[in-house]
């Protein structure tokens, strides 16, 4: 993003007590508040982030989460079937005794 033009701005900006260390570290006046590089440079601003953040990222943990939330998935599955079929069977005793009377 362009520097700003409006020298009302620039004068704030120099005079914050961060303007010397910053121009030091960067070497150029480039000022843009986060939100505002997100809108202009998503790209850029994704890329940075995943570049960041990927080599923090445990691959063998997400595996074993997947696999135990698989693992969980069916044994609930196990565990909730035999009580479906009962219900279904108490369901269909309902209806056969309100149909005979």
């Amino acid at each position: 993003p362009e520097t700003p033009l409006e020298p009302e701005t620039l004068a704030k900006i120099r005079r914050d007590s961060r303007y010397p260390k910053y121009i030091h570290k960067y070497g150029r006046e480039i000022f843009c508040e986060l939100d505002a590089f997100l809108s202009l440079a998503y790209d850029d601003f994704k890329n940075t982030l995943e570049s960041a953040i990927e080599p923090l990222i445990d691959g063998d943990a997400i595996s074993e989460r997947d696999e135990f939330n698989r693992s969980l998935k069916d044994r609930l599955a196990q565990a909730i079937t035999p009580d479906h079929e009962r219900l279904e069977d108490v369901k269909r005793q309902i209806i056969e005794r309100f149909r005979s009377e």
